[in-house]
Protein backbone atom coordinates (compact mmCIF):
# COMPACT_ATOMS: atom_id res chain seq x y z
CA UNK A 1 0.00 0.00 0.00
CA UNK A 2 2.80 2.40 0.75
CA UNK A 3 6.03 2.88 -0.75
CA UNK A 4 7.95 -0.15 0.64
CA UNK A 5 10.18 2.09 2.89
CA UNK A 6 8.92 0.93 6.19
CA UNK A 7 7.99 -2.03 7.22
CA UNK A 8 4.74 -3.71 7.48
CA UNK A 9 2.79 -5.37 10.48
CA UNK A 10 3.60 -8.75 9.53
CA UNK A 11 7.32 -8.19 9.47
CA UNK A 12 7.50 -6.06 13.30
CA UNK A 13 8.72 -9.35 15.25
CA UNK A 14 11.84 -9.31 13.17
CA UNK A 15 12.73 -6.03 13.67
CA UNK A 16 15.26 -4.26 16.37
CA UNK A 17 14.71 -2.39 18.69
CA UNK A 18 15.89 0.32 17.17
CA UNK A 19 14.39 -0.36 13.91
CA UNK A 20 11.08 -0.36 15.86
CA UNK A 21 11.53 2.91 17.18
CA UNK A 22 12.81 4.12 13.56
CA UNK A 23 9.86 2.27 11.96
CA UNK A 24 7.84 4.49 14.52
CA UNK A 25 8.70 7.89 13.47
CA UNK A 26 8.32 6.97 9.86
CA UNK A 27 5.19 6.03 9.73
CA UNK A 28 3.95 9.18 12.25
CA UNK A 29 5.98 11.59 9.47
CA UNK A 30 3.40 9.03 7.19
CA UNK A 31 0.60 9.80 8.77
CA UNK A 32 1.50 13.23 9.31
CA UNK A 33 1.86 13.65 5.74
CA UNK A 34 -0.99 11.89 4.79
CA UNK A 35 -3.26 13.85 7.01
CA UNK A 36 -1.78 17.56 5.30
CA UNK A 37 -2.78 16.11 2.37
CA UNK A 38 -6.53 15.03 2.82
CA UNK A 39 -6.70 19.08 4.69
CA UNK A 40 -5.45 20.27 1.41
CA UNK A 41 -7.79 18.28 -0.38
CA UNK A 42 -10.68 19.48 1.51
CA UNK A 43 -9.45 23.08 1.68
CA UNK A 44 -9.38 23.01 -2.18
CA UNK A 45 -12.93 21.42 -2.66
CA UNK A 46 -14.54 24.09 0.26
CA UNK A 47 -13.08 26.99 -1.65
CA UNK A 48 -14.04 25.94 -5.08
CA UNK A 49 -17.80 25.36 -3.90
CA UNK A 50 -18.19 27.94 -1.50
CA UNK A 51 -16.67 31.13 -3.43
CA UNK A 52 -19.51 30.26 -6.33
CA UNK A 53 -20.97 33.65 -7.58
CA UNK A 54 -24.38 34.18 -6.31
CA UNK A 55 -25.57 33.47 -9.94
CA UNK A 56 -24.40 29.52 -9.74
CA UNK A 57 -26.01 29.11 -6.78
CA UNK A 58 -29.42 30.70 -7.00
CA UNK A 59 -31.77 27.79 -7.32
CA UNK A 60 -29.25 25.62 -4.32
CA UNK A 61 -31.28 24.68 -1.62
CA UNK A 62 -28.93 24.56 0.90
CA UNK A 63 -25.70 26.82 1.00
CA UNK A 64 -22.80 26.03 -0.75
CA UNK A 65 -20.91 25.27 2.34
CA UNK A 66 -22.90 22.89 4.34
CA UNK A 67 -23.62 20.82 0.68
CA UNK A 68 -19.63 20.54 0.13
CA UNK A 69 -19.10 19.53 3.97
CA UNK A 70 -21.96 17.24 3.85
CA UNK A 71 -20.04 15.65 0.37
CA UNK A 72 -17.01 15.72 2.46
CA UNK A 73 -18.59 13.86 5.63
CA UNK A 74 -19.83 11.53 2.88
CA UNK A 75 -16.89 10.28 1.25
CA UNK A 76 -15.12 10.25 4.46
CA UNK A 77 -17.83 8.56 6.68
CA UNK A 78 -17.45 10.97 9.18
CA UNK A 79 -19.71 13.64 10.57
CA UNK A 80 -20.81 16.77 9.12
CA UNK A 81 -19.14 18.87 12.03
CA UNK A 82 -15.92 16.72 11.89
CA UNK A 83 -15.67 17.41 7.72
CA UNK A 84 -16.29 21.51 8.66
CA UNK A 85 -14.12 21.47 11.18
CA UNK A 86 -11.31 19.68 8.60
CA UNK A 87 -12.01 21.53 5.76
CA UNK A 88 -11.50 25.40 7.97
CA UNK A 89 -8.47 23.45 9.19
CA UNK A 90 -7.23 22.96 5.14
CA UNK A 91 -8.26 26.41 4.60
CA UNK A 92 -6.72 28.39 7.09
CA UNK A 93 -3.30 26.38 6.46
CA UNK A 94 -3.94 26.95 3.04
CA UNK A 95 -4.04 30.78 3.66
CA UNK A 96 -3.27 31.61 6.72
CA UNK A 97 -0.59 29.41 7.27
CA UNK A 98 1.50 28.50 4.60
CA UNK A 99 4.68 27.99 6.49
CA UNK A 100 3.19 25.70 8.88
CA UNK A 101 1.42 23.29 6.20
CA UNK A 102 4.92 23.16 4.50
CA UNK A 103 5.84 21.41 7.76
CA UNK A 104 2.85 19.42 8.22
CA UNK A 105 3.31 18.36 4.36
CA UNK A 106 6.98 17.61 5.30
CA UNK A 107 5.40 15.24 8.27
CA UNK A 108 7.53 17.08 10.32
CA UNK A 109 4.57 18.02 12.81
CA UNK A 110 1.41 16.32 13.89
CA UNK A 111 -1.83 16.98 13.40
CA UNK A 112 -2.71 17.56 17.22
CA UNK A 113 -0.13 20.16 16.87
CA UNK A 114 -1.44 22.04 13.53
CA UNK A 115 -4.98 21.94 15.60
CA UNK A 116 -3.50 23.81 18.57
CA UNK A 117 -1.84 26.42 15.79
CA UNK A 118 -4.79 26.65 14.12
CA UNK A 119 -7.26 27.81 16.64
CA UNK A 120 -4.60 29.80 18.35
CA UNK A 121 -4.13 32.08 15.19
CA UNK A 122 -7.67 32.36 14.39
CA UNK A 123 -8.55 35.25 15.57
CA UNK A 124 -5.59 37.16 13.90
CA UNK A 125 -6.96 39.28 11.34
CA UNK A 126 -4.21 41.74 10.14
CA UNK A 127 -2.36 39.96 7.32
CA UNK A 128 1.26 41.04 7.81
CA UNK A 129 0.92 39.39 11.58
CA UNK A 130 -0.39 36.60 10.18
CA UNK A 131 2.60 36.69 7.78
CA UNK A 132 4.70 37.24 11.08
CA UNK A 133 3.48 34.42 13.21
CA UNK A 134 3.65 31.75 10.55
CA UNK A 135 7.14 32.43 10.02
CA UNK A 136 7.95 32.51 13.44
CA UNK A 137 6.12 29.47 14.17
CA UNK A 138 8.07 27.59 12.09
CA UNK A 139 11.25 28.89 12.91
CA UNK A 140 10.36 28.16 16.67
CA UNK A 141 8.78 24.62 16.49
CA UNK A 142 12.16 22.46 15.99
CA UNK A 143 13.13 24.30 19.23
CA UNK A 144 9.87 24.74 21.66
CA UNK A 145 11.24 22.24 24.42
CA UNK A 146 14.75 23.87 24.45
CA UNK A 147 13.12 26.87 25.33
CA UNK A 148 10.45 25.89 28.06
CA UNK A 149 13.61 24.00 29.33
CA UNK A 150 15.73 27.42 29.32
CA UNK A 151 12.87 29.84 30.25
CA UNK A 152 11.73 27.78 33.28
CA UNK A 153 13.76 24.88 34.70
CA UNK A 154 11.22 23.63 36.83
CA UNK A 155 8.51 23.89 34.07
CA UNK A 156 8.56 20.41 32.31
CA UNK A 157 7.37 17.28 33.83
CA UNK A 158 9.17 14.86 35.42
CA UNK A 159 8.41 10.92 36.53
CA UNK A 160 7.93 10.53 40.51
CA UNK A 161 10.78 8.83 41.97
CA UNK A 162 9.18 7.83 44.92
CA UNK A 163 8.80 3.72 45.63
CA UNK A 164 4.92 3.25 45.78
CA UNK A 165 3.46 -0.13 47.25
CA UNK A 166 1.39 -2.79 44.88
CA UNK A 167 -0.67 -3.39 48.05
CA UNK A 168 -4.47 -2.45 47.80
CA UNK A 169 -5.10 -0.89 51.27
CA UNK A 170 -7.90 -1.95 53.57
CA UNK A 171 -11.32 -0.70 53.52
CA UNK A 172 -11.66 1.38 56.80
CA UNK A 173 -14.01 -0.28 58.96
CA UNK A 174 -17.77 1.60 59.20
CA UNK A 175 -19.53 1.76 62.60
CA UNK A 176 -22.65 0.31 62.22
CA UNK A 177 -25.58 2.27 62.64
CA UNK A 178 -27.23 2.39 66.27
Amino acid sequence: MFDGGLPETADLAALSDAELIDAALGWARTENAACARKLAVMAEIFVRRTALPAGDRESWWIDPEAAVVAELAAAQTITRSLASHQAHRGVALRDRLPKVAALFEAGLISEMLVRAIVWRTYLIEDPAVMTAVDAELVERIGVWGGVVDQEDRTGHRRADRTPRSRRVAPRPRRRPKP
